[in-house]
Parts: C-alpha cells; sequence; structure tokens
C-alpha cells in the first residue's frame, strides 16, 4: 500500500513538472518615437499614437506663389491635443485671423483638409484691387507636413481657396457671390 502511494506521488510529479507554462507573450507599440511605445514589448500590436510628437506652438514661414502673398505673409501654428490620438486640433494665425483647423496624424506626417466657412475677411488681404471693408467667404485649406525626426520642424504645401459668399468689385465691376481664389503656398514651421 505504501508503495502504490509512494508510486502516484511520484507520478503526479512528474505529470505537473511535465506541463510547461508557455512564456508570456507582451504585446504594445514597439515603435521607440511613439507616444505609448513598450520597451519589452514581444510584438507590435498596431497601437502606437504619436499625437505628443506635434504639440506645441510654432512659428511659421508660410510663402505663398500668389494672391495670398498678403493674406498669409506671416503665421503661427497652434497645436493642441485631443481625444483621439489620432487627430490634433490646431489654430492657423495669419494675417487674416485665426483658422481653426483640425489636422489628422500619422508617425511622419500631419493632414489638414478643412472647409472653415462664413469668414469675414479684409477685402484688400485678397486682393488690393478690391473695394475696403471685408467679404463673407469660406477658405478651403490643404497640407501634408512631414515632421523631422527630431520634431520640431513641420514643413509641407499648402493649397488654399477661398471661395466668396457675396458680390464683390473690382475697379467698380461686380463680380459674383462663389468667385474663387487660389493660391499654392508652403510652410516651414519652427516649434518653440
Amino acid at each position: 500500500m505504501r508503495r502504490a502511494f509512494y508510486l502516484s506521488f511520484i507520478i503526479i510529479g512528474f505529470i505537473l513538472s511535465g506541463c510547461k507554462k508557455e512564456p508570456e507573450i507582451i504585446k504594445g507599440c514597439q515603435d521607440s518615437l511613439a507616444d505609448n511605445y513598450v520597451a519589452n514589448a514581444d510584438e507590435d500590436d498596431g497601437s502606437c499614437t504619436y499625437q505628443k510628437r506635434y504639440l506645441g506652438n510654432y512659428v511659421a514661414d508660410i510663402v505663398c506663389d500668389g494672391a495670398f502673398k498678403d493674406a498669409f505673409s506671416m503665421g503661427s501654428l497652434s497645436i493642441n491635443e485631443t481625444i483621439d490620438k489620432s487627430t490634433v486640433s490646431i489654430i492657423i494665425q495669419t494675417n487674416i485671423g485665426p483658422l481653426p483647423v483640425a489636422g489628422t496624424i500619422t508617425r511622419d506626417s500631419l493632414k489638414v483638409d478643412a472647409v472653415l466657412q462664413d469668414l469675414n475677411i479684409d477685402k484688400k488681404l485678397i486682393n488690393s484691387s478690391l473695394d475696403e471693408g471685408t467679404v463673407l467667404t469660406d477658405i478651403t485649406l490643404k497640407s501634408t507636413m512631414s515632421i523631422s525626426s527630431d520634431n520640431k520642424n513641420l514643413a509641407g504645401p499648402l493649397s488654399a481657396v477661398i471661395k466668396t459668399k457675396e458680390d464683390i468689385f473690382i475697379f467698380g465691376v461686380p463680380i459674383a457671390k462663389g468667385f474663387e481664389i487660389k493660391d499654392n503656398c508652403t510652410i516651414d514651421a519652427v516649434k518653440q
């Protein structure tokens, strides 16, 4: 009887020692530039977020080819976080005034595709030949800016379209509402 007890004990010991626990696989973001980097992750789970790379205030050099060289001759960007870690809130400060837009971020780029509706802007900023006063407009801004590896510079093209929502006059000649003025610009912004 004792022999059977010891034999049972030895058999149970072999069974338990033969059951190896699989090592735990740690999943997480493996990109060291990400906000949520997990240094000991064994497997990338696709959860990387990059919002903090972009946050801050920037001095912006905005250069436009044509019609908007006065409207965008000076600028700054203020980029703030949102609850959604794949987006940011941006205020583009120009001679027109503050232009609030949202941006979509990836590891290395910030994309803006926004329509700002019902903005009153100084007619002279659109074209010095226009009469004095303001004009009601919609402004469309599109840009894909790249961020530098040190997170200090944002740069890229900016497409700007101003569409009038009321008639304007150039040298006394009426131009019907819906008139579009377009320009291609570049942004080079340095984080302060």
